[in-house]
């Protein structure tokens, strides 16, 4: 009962039996293994061959050695090894071989000529995949090939080293610009050719007593040999540290923030490394941050520029000027790093002295008078007519230097160097970083930059100021004016005929006119009128630009095209290119208003006939006659102006 109740309830524990794979009939000799050419089909050949000798039992391999001819070893490796290396010999030939002959070499098909179909199958251009075998087949094969280091030494009793950048990179830390290179030779760099040639490739090295540079000599150091390197460069990239900072700043503006964390010195280097970016606008922006950052922090101007101004002379020397400038700014209690960007920011500018031009012409005191009489009364002058009228150099007595008007006279000074120290402590006084500090500039100083005159001032070698101002008084109430087209003479001439030429050619002149309108109505007149005549359908109208202010400086008559003639006012202004709007969005509708005008006359004409093109075929040679001597009309007064 109890052996029942058992059987019911658990099962007896079965024995399993281990899981066998189905023993193989046959070796794997059947898979051909494909013997390739070169020293990587080689390998290729014995590895699989030991993967699948690896596989077999012994039983198998026993086989296998017993129909190969293989000698027995005793251990399963030492056969998988034996039977690898009979099977090499057999499709590689025997290890004491050293160059490897194919029976594809030995055989005639060398002297077999070619076919037509060989040529086709040498001129067929070959396919994706089979260059890429190649060029796989090629790189392995060079990667596999014996390699020998280039060794460099440069001392007699030094180790050879196969580390050339890095020896030259001591060399270059050291300061070592000439010393000899002796190489022993090889096919292989330490690091890559690459790497030294576009760091030290600019290298003047001495082969045989010619020069040449480090980038050129790669096939003598290969081959070996003694040089001498007589000037070690080594090319350093512009990019460091505080570029990449800016190029993130950037990126992200947050960083800009870090700014007012940096030091002076680091914010002045920050500056001078943001002129290694090449878009203007970008150099801009960090230099105005980094400017706005130094200046809230350490109230320091580091863009303000030291300009000394000085009146021109030809004795003094702008160098000794320069070098004294900056003993003075290095005397001043500023931050080095502030003192070595503004020895770089110095200007010294020379000052344009007055010319003839500025001291004797006087034309525009008389174009404001209102009336002019004659002045030129009992003067022993050259005359035309009843009134004196000459240029400058027919008169007697009159320096060849002052015939030109673009001559600069020089100034006499009785105290040259004492101006030359004023200018210079004005300049430093009005540096923005000066800060009021006291500075003295001496004599002795300043003498130093003004080389000894020799030249007198009757000479004749130079013009001198008295000289101008002693003309002036001779020919006193007289007119001095420049000739258009030959600025640099100098008309005299009498007051009245000044005046009178002035009047006739403006005022007296049928074609002018006198008014006392606003120049803006003046304007709309004009256009006006151009439209009405229908001038506008060739020429355009120039509508940009204002009136401005009255300037007594200059006389600028204003011309408009009217019905009746030209028409001017005859007040003095100027006339700047600045655009007004509301004058412009009128113009627009007026436009528009003539196109459509324009439209509708076109439609009109289409539906006349034949004689009433006749018509307007005459009428329009009318127009033309008409506006051909309005034409004339406008160049001739061009040219009277």
């Amino acid at each position: 009962m109890s052996e029942r109740l058992q059987l019911s309830c658990r099962h007896p524990p079965m024995k399993i039996s281990p899981k066998r794979k189905t023993p193989r009939r046959g070796t794997r000799a059947g898979r051909k293994i494909p013997a390739i050419i070169g020293s990587i089909g080689k390998l290729k050949y014995v590895i699989e061959n030991l993967r699948d000798l690896a596989d077999l039992t012994v039983d198998e391999l026993k086989q296998i050695y017993e129909t190969e001819d293989v000698q027995w070893e005793g251990k399963k490796m030492q056969i998988v090894l034996a039977i690898a290396d009979k099977r090499t010999q057999v499709a590689y030939g025997s290890h004491d071989e050293e160059d490897v002959e194919y029976v594809a070499d030995d055989t005639g098909t060398k002297e077999i000529a070619e076919t037509s179909r060989d040529e086709e199958e040498e001129a067929r251009r070959k396919g994706s995949d089979e260059r890429r075998r190649e060029a796989e087949h090629q790189k392995v094969n060079q990667g596999l090939r014996t390699l020998t280091p280039v060794r460099i030494r440069t001392e007699d009793d030094e180790a050879w080293s196969v580390d050339l950048f890095s020896t030259f990179g001591k060399k270059e830390k050291d300061d070592a610009r000439n010393f000899k290179l002796t190489s022993q030779g090889g096919d292989s760099w330490c690091g890559g050719w690459k790497s030294i040639r576009k760091a030290f490739g600019n290298s003047i090295i001495v082969v045989n007593g010619s020069s040449k540079k480090l980038c050129e000599c790669k096939h003598f150091l290969e081959k070996g040999g003694t040089c001498v390197v007589s000037r070690l460069r080594k090319w350093k990239p512009k990019v460091g540290p505080d570029k990449q900072f800016l190029i993130s700043a950037l990126g992200n503006p947050s960083r800009v923030n870090q700014l007012k964390r940096c030091s002076l010195e680091e914010l002045v280097r920050l500056n001078g490394s943001a002129k290694e970016f090449q878009r203007a606008s970008t150099m801009a922006y960090l230099r105005r941050l980094i400017s706005r950052t130094i200046k809230e922090g350490f109230a320091w101007h580091v863009n303000a520029k030291l300009t000394v101004r000085l009146k021109f002379d030809d004795r003094i020397r702008m160098v000794e000027v320069r070098k004294l400038v900056n003993d003075k700014l290095q005397e001043m209690e500023l931050p080095v790093c502030l003192k070595t960007v503004a020895r770089s920011q110095i200007r010294i500018v020379g000052t344009k002295n007055p010319s003839v031009v500025d001291s004797l012409h006087n034309q525009r005191v008389f174009a404001r008078a209102e009336v002019l009489t004659c002045t030129c009364a009992g003067l022993p002058y050259p005359r035309i007519g009843d009134h004196m009228q000459f240029r400058l150099q027919e008169m007697e007595g009159v320096d060849p230097l002052l015939c030109y008007a673009n001559n600069i006279p020089k100034l006499p000074h009785p105290d040259r160097v004492q101006l030359l120290r004023k200018e210079i402590t004005d300049g430093l006084l009005g540096w923005s970083n000066c800060r009021a500090q006291t500075t003295s500039v001496s004599k002795e100083e300043v003498a130093r930059c003004i080389t000894t005159n020799h030249m007198q001032q009757g000479d004749g070698r130079f013009l001198s100021m008295s000289k101008v101002m002693d003309l002036k008084r001779k020919l006193e109430g007289l007119v001095l004016t420049p000739l258009d087209q030959n600025p640099g003479e100098t008309l005299v001439l009498c007051s009245k005929v000044y005046y009178e030429a002035m009047i006739s050619l403006f005022v007296g002149n049928p074609g002018y006119v006198p008014v006392d309108i606003e120049e803006k109505e003046i304007l709309r007149r004009s256009k006006q009128a151009l439209k009405d005549e229908g001038l506008l359908k060739f020429a355009r109208w120039d509508k940009k630009g204002r009136q401005t202010e009255d300037d007594s400086r200059s006389f600028a008559p204003l011309l408009w095209l009217g019905v009746d003639g030209f028409v001017a006012s005859m007040r003095p202004s100027v006339y700047t290119p600045v655009p007004d709007e509301e004058e412009e969005e009128e113009e627009e509708e007026e436009e528009e208003e003539e196109k459509e005008e324009e439209k509708g006359e076109e439609e009109e004409e289409e539906g006349e006939g034949e004689g009433e093109v006749e018509e307007e075929e005459e009428e329009e040679e009318e127009e033309e006659e008409e506006e051909e001597d309005e034409e004339e009309r406008v160049h001739h007064h061009h040219r009277s102006d």
